[in-house]
């Protein structure tokens, strides 16, 4: 198998963001605690396992984008008491660390409501606003939320402190949102999604990206975060050259982000 026939194979089962999403919560869980413990890994990998099973529920549902975008989804998808019995499992452990209840709860509520196809119209994964905001907000109460909570415990304080400081990877997964929505803004069309580059046009969506991603940039590398700079850096020319391409393309630069996050997470461990 060549290399685009194996990203796309990875494209079908959806393992790109939820890695992504494991990685930024080792990153922050690390800066947290000045260091990897198990219990903060063990908690990453259940977020990790119970995002990969949202995704796969999603596209388990298979609605008419999917298909028009991804012809190598496979149609039967995960059996639904499997899939249903791995998040409850998955929630379930979520719930046995103190105060972790948050994206398990608010995942698996929306997930119904943002991909099920029996809803029809009102699916809010038809609409943009919602679209983004939804995806964005997962990724980043999974991300800085959660290991906060594992630090500090649940309390108003925490939850405001992790709304601000989590601004940042919010507007990361905006982006990231945005141009995954570039990816299938055809198959979204055929489909009736009204997602912004179906609304606005790929192109005024990419280039509003990779500009906002060179602004933050030049803040990161300012404010001294090296590793936020390369990472928007990065978006940045995912961004620029992403109208038109195809899914292989995407695909190789979330695999690209997320050695990045890799690499960066290996030189925390051996410093």
């Amino acid at each position: 198998m060549n290399l685009s026939g194996a990203l796309l194979k990875l494209s079908a089962w959806r393992i790109q963001l939820p890695l992504l999403g494991l990685g930024g919560f080792l990153y922050v869980s690390h800066s947290l605690n000045s260091g990897f413990t198990r219990e903060a890994v063990r908690l990453g990998l259940a977020n990790w396992a119970f995002a990969q099973l949202l995704y796969l529920a999603d596209a388990y549902a298979a609605p008419d984008e999917d298909s028009f975008n991804d012809t190598a989804l496979p149609e039967a998808g995960v059996p639904v008491p499997l899939l249903a019995a791995g998040l409850i499992a998955t929630a379930a452990y979520i719930f046995s660390f103190e105060g972790q209840w948050v994206f398990p709860v608010f995942g698996g509520l929306l997930i119904g409501l943002y991909s099920a196809p029996a809803l029809g119209k009102f699916r809010l994964k038809n609409y943009a606003v919602p679209k983004v905001l939804i995806n964005s907000a997962l990724f980043t109460a999974a991300v800085v939320l959660s290991p906060a909570v594992q630090r500090y415990g649940l309390s108003a304080a925490v939850l405001g402190s992790a709304a601000v400081s989590g601004l940042v990877i919010f507007a990361a997964a905006l982006g990231l949102t945005i141009l995954l929505d570039v990816r299938d803004a055809a198959g979204d069309a055929a489909a009736g999604i009204r997602t912004l580059p179906v609304i606005l046009g790929e192109l005024p969506c990419a280039a509003a990206v990779a500009l906002a991603a060179a602004g933050g940039a030049a803040l990161a590398f300012k404010g001294g975060h090296s590793l936020g700079a390369l990472f928007s850096l990065a978006v940045g020319a995912f961004a620029a050259f992403s109208p038109g391409k195809g899914r292989a393309y995407f695909e190789g630069w979330l695999a690209a982000l997320n050695l990045l996050l890799l690499g960066s997470l290996a030189l925390k461990a051996v410093r």
